[in-house]
């Protein structure tokens, strides 16, 4: 009774990972295919909007017209429903970026957001982290030696050098004699022009990390393995965080 017992929990366990190996490779295929929706949506179906945007009626004098807020309430609505699927599929920030995408060769959609979400978005931001990233960092954990240790090599190794050495694939061939010239002259890191600025320029742009960063180490901190152990315990969550702040 007892080694049938122990066989059919290992049985049980097995499907339970087989399951959750399924649900992460749907996931991920879902998650791709949304993206791909957005590439498709900000290059093909989207632009449109602006032919129909640009037939309704300008109104002088109005602090904001017509189309303007027509424009807005279909990027709201586009927001909500995007991060509503994206939460389906795992995340509703998915969504949001999605949108985001869609929204990208629509002219004048940067302005009428900033316009009127400016100020509000400004501030909820800084609550939205304060009230997550910001409360959940360990302080009691990361004020030690050891995890700034750890975060000091984590932040050098993958989150500087192996970030800039990713601007390498930037290279490009230089316009003139004079350019080469010059690129072999700007500093002694160009090796004499063999590393051009470009691939330093482009490395150093993925070293800065933002807010969402810092949220994706909090879902980790909070998530749990199959065997009911975190994904990312505190130690390793305080290390990863003085990375993220020393990157």
């Amino acid at each position: 009774m007892v080694i049938a017992s122990g066989t059919c929990d290992c049985s049980l366990h097995h499907l339970r990972l087989q399951a959750d190996a399924g649900v992460i490779a749907l996931k991920t295929i879902a998650a791709f295919t949304f993206l791909g929706y957005g590439v498709v949506g900000g290059k093909h179906l989207y632009p449109k909007l602006d032919y129909w945007l640009s037939q309704i009626t300008f109104v002088k004098g109005a602090s904001i017209q017509p189309r303007d807020e027509i424009h807005l309430v279909i990027m709201i609505a586009s927001l909500v429903l995007y991060s509503f699927l994206g939460s389906l599929i795992g995340s509703h920030l998915l969504g949001a970026f999605v949108a985001g995408m869609c929204f990208v060769n629509v002219p004048r959609s940067h302005q009428v957001w900033v316009a009127q979400f400016k100020r509000i978005i400004r501030w909820l931001i800084r609550i939205f982290f304060s009230a997550t990233v910001g409360f959940a960092v360990p302080l009691s954990e990361m004020f030690t030696l050891d995890a700034f240790l750890r975060g000091l090599v984590i932040g050098i190794g993958p989150g500087l050098l192996c970030k800039i050495v990713s601007g390498v694939a930037a290279r490009t061939g230089f316009q003139s004699p004079m350019h080469k010239t010059m690129a072999s002259e700007a500093s002694i890191m160009t090796r004499g022009g063999i590393v051009q600025p470009i691939q330093y320029l482009v490395g150093m742009a993925m070293v800065a990390r933002g807010e969402f960063a810092f949220l994706v180490a909090y879902s980790a901190s909070k998530m749990t393995m199959p065997d009911g152990s975190s994904m990312l315990s505190p130690p390793v969550y305080a290390a990863v965080t003085w990375a993220l702040v020393g990157a």
